[in-house]
């Protein structure tokens, strides 16, 4: 059986999916895995360690030691629910609609970061936090290889995936290889860049699929 749980902090409230006993969650890409914790023996107790990280969508908690609360930061649709070698193990995901995102974009305090769970107070502003993105309604997490795409900030850059603006996929630049996990340098590939400072350097980059955010682009989720 399913249950909806309610959760309430100071400011909001949030709903999680528990599902049924004996199940068990795989990520997308194991750098999702937020935390591992062997010392929690209660649900609540592992949801609550879920709750107060804004990064945290998806948690698997068994209460039979050795106590496994597990954190990720991809929502359970982005990976797969299996049945779990324990009985007493479960998966629990937090719903998210356009209700919960009516602070984006507006002013925030630094000092009231813990307080609201779904955005993160950056430059002043409530933006999406690291890994997700802003697609109109809600922040979404970024996609993996392959995965269909628009904009640079819909794939997860930080395994080097960019969005190519050809084929609309989040692919490596063309420099790299992608080995299931990561972008990684292609050892058949060689080239001398220009420096990024150059007039020609976006013209490199645009060529290679060179992600030059971070040279040109102040942080901004818009």
């Amino acid at each position: 059986m399913v249950i909806l749980k309610t959760i309430n902090s100071q400011i909001a409230q949030s709903f999680m999916i528990v599902q049924q006993l004996g199940t068990d969650f795989i990520p997308a890409n194991p750098i999702e895995l937020i935390a591992n914790y062997t010392d929690i023996s209660k649900f609540d107790s592992c949801y609550n360690r879920c709750y107060l990280n804004f990064k945290c969508r998806t948690v698997v908690s068994d209460t039979t030691w050795p106590f496994i609360c597990q954190l990720y930061e991809g929502s359970i649709d982005t990976g797969t629910l299996i049945p779990s070698s324990s009985s007493t193990s479960r998966v629990s995901n937090f719903l998210y609609n356009a209700t919960d995102y009516s602070h984006y974009n507006q002013t925030c305090n630094i000092n009231a970061f813990t307080l609201y769970r779904f955005l993160m107070c950056s430059n002043g502003l409530w933006c999406c936090p690291d890994a997700t993105y802003w697609n109109g309604s809600i922040c979404l997490n970024a996609a993996y290889y392959n995965h269909s795409c628009n904009t640079n900030d819909a794939c997860r850059s930080d395994v080097g995936l960019l969005c190519d603006p050809v084929y609309h996929k989040c692919l490596c630049n063309s420099m790299m290889i992608w080995n299931n996990t990561s972008c990684i340098n292609d050892p058949s590939m060689t080239i001398t860049w220009p420096n990024p400072t150059s007039m020609n350097y976006r013209e490199y980059a645009n060529l290679y699929r060179i992600d030059v955010r971070s040279q040109f682009d102040h942080c901004s989720r818009i």
